[in-house]
């Protein structure tokens, strides 16, 4: 375009100049030839002008046509860079991201978020084994306000699985705690879900929703089918779950005047549990025994359901004594659901004044404290296996003579007191098949032993004897 402007005022310029030479030579007062040379020179120049002038708008139209493309470019890489931010990511990529932090965090801590369930385990299993050689721990931690644990299982020492809970707000009791194992299974507390893994793998097998509640130190225990017995510090009092999983029983209190059970002990012969209490009407300490027949309560172990006696009368004025393991509660009036008045131990005698619904009323020899107790516990002196017997000691006392050798037939351990009475001090405790020497006649239901392997002697609870 600019080129032929150029050309086409070249054009015009010359045909100008031949025109004037052409007129000069004709007319009269015709420019002279030097006239007509300098304005061909002065043509020659504004083209030259013209001509440059027409290179720099050229440059400078192609320094915009670059600056453009270069600000075209400028916005596609933009548009580019916003296109991949908003781009979802694959969940592939998020667990391999999550997977990668993981190992580079030596502490291995759950994320400070509230409610995860437990991680899947680490391990490949051990195929047939023995329960016995493996171990396993279950370590406290804390992430934030949170509160989660770290479960190791080793087998002969070598670590076999691994697995953290989810993390919980940190609260009065601890949020995770251990129950044990049992068999082929380990069982633990998870925010107040019971769950049970497999002991050589780590895999959850079930989890139980129902219990709710944080169990204090060995308020746990297991019955002889694998059935779960757990303790609420804050309730329930029990909650009893069947080796699947299953909800067999809950129950949030068996008396207001006793709470914070923290610790159960689970006797099978007498298909009941024992809880021990922190706080109850006698100030620090308090137990109940608990039918797992009818999950009644009681504060005597050898306990039976007397709502269908009703032996009543007048006493004989004999002298009786409590026929019990522990103590005889002494309560305000003749029912077993009376406010409880004072504790009867072994070996107190007891003067019975009348009988009542199943209850005698007694008065505590040489005192006078009165109040009725369970007619069933209470023995006439001189019977066989009463606390205060003065009648003659002979082999039928439980079948133990002086000279005779014993041994402990317990679960966990055998306590050796100082007193032929349960609520004497205890020297030490002995464990199962401790082998014993008589050394006299029964009283009540406490034997006079001495330990064959160390010579020590003492009294012991007949009940816990093999002969």
């Amino acid at each position: 375009m600019r080129k032929r402007f150029v050309t086409i005022l070249l054009t015009a310029v010359l045909a100008a100049a031949l025109a004037s030479c052409g007129s000069a030579s004709n007319g009269a007062g015709a420019a002279t030839e030097n006239q007509v040379t300098e304005d061909a020179a002065k043509a020659q120049e504004d083209v030259k002008a013209e001509s440059a002038k027409a290179e720099l708008e050229s440059k400078a139209e192609s320094t915009v046509s670059e600056a453009a493309k270069a600000e075209s470019e400028a916005a596609k890489a933009e548009s580019d860079a916003s296109s991949a931010t908003t781009t979802p990511i694959k969940p592939e990529l998020i667990e391999s991201e999550k997977t990668e932090s993981k190992k580079t965090d030596s502490a291995s801590k759950p994320e400070e978020t509230a409610g995860d369930e437990t991680k899947k385990s680490t391990g490949s299993g051990l195929g047939d084994y023995d329960p016995d050689d493996v171990s396993v721990s279950l370590t406290l931690g804390h992430s934030g306000d949170n509160e989660y644990a770290n479960i190791v299982a080793t087998y002969n020492g070598k670590e076999i699985w691994n697995k953290t809970t989810g993390a919980y707000p940190t609260s009065q009791l601890d949020r995770v705690s251990n129950i044990g194992k049992y068999g082929k299974r380990y069982y633990y507390v998870e925010s107040g879900a019971i769950v049970c893994v497999d002991l050589g793998t780590g895999d959850e097998i079930w989890r139980n929703y129902e219990f709710g509640g944080s169990p204090a130190k060995w308020a746990s225990g297991f019955g002889g089918d694998g059935t779960i017995f757990v303790s609420g510090y804050l309730g329930p009092d029990l909650f009893v779950c069947s080796s699947d999983g299953k909800t067999v029983k809950s129950i949030g209190s068996f008396r207001d005047d006793f709470y914070w059970p923290y610790e159960l002990t689970y006797y099978e012969d007498a298909n009941l549990v024992k809880l021990v209490y922190e706080m109850s009407p006698y100030g620090d300490g308090g137990e109940l025994f608990i039918s797992l027949d009818d999950y009644t309560a009681r504060e005597e172990k050898d306990f039976e359901d007397n709502s269908g006696s009703n032996n009543s009368g007048s006493g004989d004025g004999q002298v009786y004594y409590p026929d019990v393991e522990n103590y005889l509660s002494l309560r305000t009036s003749p029912s077993t659901d009376a406010p409880l008045k004072n504790k009867i131990y072994p070996g107190t005698p007891l003067i019975v004044l009348g009988y009542e619904n199943g209850m005698a009323k007694v008065r505590v020899e040489g005192t006078d404290e009165e109040g009725y107790v369970n007619a069933n516990y209470i023995k006439p002196a001189g019977s066989s296996g009463s606390s205060g017997s003065s009648g003659s000691k002979s082999s039928s006392n439980y079948g133990l003579e002086p000279g005779m050798t014993a041994y402990a037939n317990v679960k966990e351990y055998l306590s050796l007191r100082e007193g032929p009475s349960t609520s004497s001090n205890v020297i030490t405790t002995l464990p199962d098949w401790t082998e014993f020497t008589i050394l006299d006649y029964p009283e009540g239901k406490m034997v006079h032993v001495r330990v064959e392997e160390t010579g020590q002697t003492g009294y012991v609870h007949v009940d816990f004897l093999s002969y």
